[in-house]
């Protein structure tokens, strides 16, 4: 509870017009924030009251901007990714069998931590009961640190991380940008970081968060409409408020969402260059554990799932004929188990290709699911059974799912399910933001995939895209696909 009294003491001083003191008040916070995140925060620092987690953010994203610190400001919006998602997992097993002795180590740490800080809140408490929670502390810093460079990722669900901005910078080839959305309120401009080899800004949209989200549910409504004259209308409204043509991208875009902006089809989107979706804008820099993958592809299409779900008539043919491609035998219909896909993923493959129903949930990621078939109903594969027991696939091919465009717009948690897949080792994920009918979507995937074998998913996704848009379509059919992670395999 510590945080909150800086943070509170941080508001009153601001109200002061003490602005050093004030940030001073609000970099406790965070850095209390950071001491109760995850598996060592207990249930009542979780209860929104007086400052959140989120408002403490959104202080210190001004002070970097007043003073037009950037890398502090990169810095500032890393940390807070980097908190989010360990909150996300809180206590929750994550990649059984990885690293196992360092990792009940550390969970035997979060134990023994809770508890001194129990003793140290009780009356009577003992004079050194702070300074065994500071030790402790200290040789959990360094259990992760021990971790750290065998399998970062795996130390990134424990322990908060961020990268330095100049590192980040280095890391994009020329003609390349990272859109780093800036957290704000509802009625302010979005903001957006752009960052190019070359340096860095920071550039104002002509749109807020909130009109962001308005048009996010018009397009909602034009979708389910299908009104086609509409969709068109939005989507172009969308790119010229978030002023995409002034990025000054010249080979492609990375970009770090937030709120409304997680769901922008940047396929509808008049862009002619490959758009990637980050989780942060530190994943540039990641390395992935190796996947030595034991055949070339995994394919799922038609799962059974009686009576729950609408069966997907395309799925099957679609999920055929990438198995002809990659020369293996696909897993359909009452086959298309979690059981029998693990076996059939083993060791790793190349290319994961799941042709059934996907939903993503905003508001709890970790329930964000693909369906499967099981005994008596269908089984839905949880974002949180896959961090849990991640399936190890290069790329990963969502071809059926549903994001709820303007049903639930939230924070920056929303990548649940792609992020439990980059636990495994992936490096891109394509998924569709609503379902499109099966003629288009076998013309997106057959065109993906022959043009991915090369390792260039940017390229594939935008070559795919642009067979779409070159046939006339509307945006329902050509702007439905979004590539998450990197561009280049």
């Amino acid at each position: 509870m510590v945080w909150h009294l800086a943070a509170e003491r941080g508001k009153a001083l601001l109200a002061l017009g003490r602005r050093d003191e004030a940030e001073k008040a609000f970099r406790s916070a965070q850095n209390g924030i950071e001491l109760a995140s995850g598996s060592l925060g207990r249930e009542e620092t979780k209860l929104r009251f007086g400052v959140g987690k989120e408002e403490v953010t959104l202080h210190l994203v001004r002070f970097d901007l007043q003073r037009g610190d950037h890398t502090a400001l990169f810095r500032d919006m890393e940390r807070a990714r980097a908190r989010a998602f360990i909150d996300m997992l809180g206590d929750r097993p994550v990649a059984l069998g990885r690293q196992s002795d360092l990792v009940a180590a550390i969970r035997d740490l979060d134990r023994q931590i809770l508890r001194q800080r129990l003793l140290n809140s009780a009356p009577g408490a003992m004079s050194d009961g702070k300074s065994r929670e500071a030790a402790l502390i200290e040789k959990r810093v360094q259990r992760v640190a021990e971790l750290r460079p065998s399998d970062p990722e795996l130390a990134d669900t424990l322990s908060v991380a961020a990268v330095e901005l100049k590192d980040v910078r280095l890391r994009l080839a020329v003609g390349e940008v990272l859109a780093y959305a800036i957290p704000g309120e509802a009625g302010e401009r979005l903001k957006f970081l752009l960052v190019t080899r070359e340096g860095n800004r920071v550039m104002d949209a002509d749109v807020t968060y909130a009109a962001l989200s308005g048009m996010v549910t018009e397009l909602a409504d034009a979708l389910e409409g299908r009104d086609f004259s509409r969709q068109s209308k939005v989507v172009n409204a969308m790119g010229q408020g978030l002023k995409v043509a002034a990025w000054g991208v010249r080979r492609a875009a990375y970009v770090v969402s937030s709120g409304a902006l997680h769901f922008v089809p940047w396929g509808a989107l008049d862009v002619n260059y490959p758009v990637a979706v980050l989780p942060a804008g530190g994943w540039l820099l990641r390395t992935p554990i190796s996947i030595r993958a034991s055949s070339a592809a995994a394919v799922v299409g038609d799962p059974d799932f009686q009576g729950a779900f609408k069966q997907l008539r395309g799925a099957r043919a679609e999920a055929v004929e990438i198995s002809r491609r990659y020369q293996t035998e696909p897993l359909l219909g009452r086959a298309a188990t979690e059981e029998g896909l693990r076996k059939l993923v083993g060791g790793g493959v190349d290319v994961l290709h799941l042709a059934t129903h996907g939903f993503f949930d905003a508001a709890r990621p970790l329930t964000s699911s693909i369906v499967l078939s099981g005994a008596e109903r269908p089984v839905m594969l949880t974002a949180a059974r896959l961090f849990e027991s991640p399936l190890p696939a290069k790329l990963v091919v969502l071809s059926a799912c549903e994001t709820g465009v303007g049903k639930a717009v939230a924070g920056d948690d929303f990548l649940g399910l792609s992020r439990s897949f980059y636990l495994g080792g992936t490096l891109a994920v394509v998924s569709s933001m609503w379902p499109v009918d099966d003629v288009s979507t076998r013309t997106f995937m057959e065109t993906f995939h022959e043009r991915a074998k090369d390792g260039d998913y940017g390229r594939a996704w935008l070559a795919a895209r642009d067979r779409l848009r070159a046939a006339g379509l509307a945006p329902f059919f050509y702007g439905a696909f979004v590539l998450g992670g990197a561009l280049r395999g």
